[in-house]
């Protein structure tokens, strides 16, 4: 009895938290108009929009939306460069540039580990290409493999990567170099 009621305490209380993970943003339309409100993410391609906190509840996708804006953050639908299915991701523009980095930040859960998926394009494409991620289980191996492919062109910027003058948290800061050192 003790089980069924932990469990229907765990479900109802999920349900609750659910609830609350709305955000006041700004959600820029591809018409050009825009809506502010209550956002949340859904999932990479899909969320939910409130204008009010009691208002009815209306989704959008990838088809409709152009970028987001929510604590200062903006997000921004772009296509996996290599992702068979084409479908857009809503990712975090981290630095703009010549070179863009997004990141989508993944949450740990029972089947995952969670971290930090970065994502670079250049001159503001709609293609993204996966750079790798990074984790507590994986380390950064493949972020910087990832990084020494995507900025061959910049010979100077891939010594500096192999004498390890960036840490494993540098990505920010190899695309700033890359953006005002490379051409």
């Amino acid at each position: 009895m003790k089980k069924i009621i932990l469990i229907i305490v765990l479900c109802i209380s999920a349900n609750v938290q659910s609830q609350f993970n709305y955000e006041y943003g700004v959600i820029h339309l591809r018409d050009g108009s825009k809506l502010k409100g209550w956002v949340k993410k859904i999932n990479l391609k899909e969320l939910k929009y409130k204008e009010t906190e009691s208002a009815k509840v209306i989704k959008y996708n990838y088809k409709k939306v152009d970028k987001i804006v929510i604590n200062d953050v903006l997000y921004q639908f772009k296509i996996v460069k290599g992702n068979r299915k084409n479908y857009p991701r809503l990712l975090d523009l981290m630095k703009s540039g010549k070179v863009s980095l997004y990141v989508l930040r993944v949450q740990p859960t029972h089947y995952t580990v969670g971290g930090i998926e970065y994502y670079l394009s250049r001159n503001d494409s709609h293609l993204v290409e996966s750079i790798g991620q990074r984790t507590l289980a994986i380390g950064r191996k493949n972020v910087i493999k990832g990084l020494k492919n995507y900025f061959k062109d910049c010979p100077n910027l891939i010594k500096k990567i192999k004498n390890k003058e960036f840490g494993k948290k540098d990505v920010k800061k190899v695309v700033e170099y890359y953006n005002n050192n490379c051409d």
